[in-house]
């Protein structure tokens, strides 16, 4: 029985322990497409293309009260992979009106993705749905 006892504390011990020395590439960056939404924030986002450039529109939900600010991102790469990297196109602080539009005219050609990150006030982040365009020339 002492055995049995002593065995499960061991064991117990060393999950915890390894639970707090896992690689930091396992934990998800806040752009990482594989991510939880914590609540209901946006209503529709859309990308596509405008002039030279992309033109980002998204609109958030009634009850997103607690979103401090958008962050628009983009990568060429593969946007299900989660070591892509992404790069912030622009920035926009949460406003009294419920639609933005950012527009990104640094773009090249290839197959494009857009996401928006927003910031909630808890420090956490909620993320769109990705939205893809395919650029063929400039």
């Amino acid at each position: 029985m002492k055995s049995t006892i002593l065995l499960s504390a061991v064991l117990i011990s060393c999950i915890v322990n390894a639970a707090n020395h896992l690689p930091a590439r396992i934990v998800m960056a806040p752009y990482s497409i594989q991510s939880v939404k914590p609540d209901p924030v946006f209503n529709a986002f859309r990308a596509h293309r405008q002039g030279k450039g992309i033109t980002t529109m998204w609109s958030r939900c009634d009850g997103s009260l607690n979103v401090t600010c958008f962050t628009v991102i983009r990568t060429y790469e593969d946007p299900t992979d989660p070591y892509s990297e992404w790069a912030v196109v622009g920035a926009a602080n949460r406003n009294s009106g419920r639609n933005y539009r950012l527009t990104d005219e640094t773009v090249t050609a290839g197959f494009v993705s857009y996401r928006i990150v927003a910031s909630l006030a808890n420090g956490g982040f909620a993320y769109s749905d990705v939205e893809t365009v395919h650029i063929v020339q400039q």
